[in-house]
């Protein structure tokens, strides 16, 4: 998790299935990096305007994110590897 949350973009865990052309990039991982997502920073410098929404669900800061990851996995509540 410590790995996603440090690259620089991330693929939507919901589009993993599909073929590459289909997979869309994580709103969640945009919301959190803010200007340091690639897309974030890609959409600003063409000049488009993101309606990123749910930002009330998404952790506040990295180590959040990290930290619930590792609590989930060390409990066995739920599957992180797809995440």
């Amino acid at each position: 998790m410590a790995q996603i949350v440090a690259s620089d973009a991330h693929t939507c865990h919901q589009t993993q299935h599909l073929p590459n052309e289909k997979m869309l990039q994580c709103a969640g991982h945009m919301l959190l990096k803010s200007n340091e997502n690639l897309f974030v920073q890609l959409a600003t410098r063409l000049g488009f305007r993101l309606e990123l929404t749910g930002r009330e669900l998404v952790f506040n800061t990295p180590d959040e994110v990290i930290l619930h990851h590792f609590s989930v996995r060390q409990t066995g509540l739920g599957n992180v590897d797809n995440e």
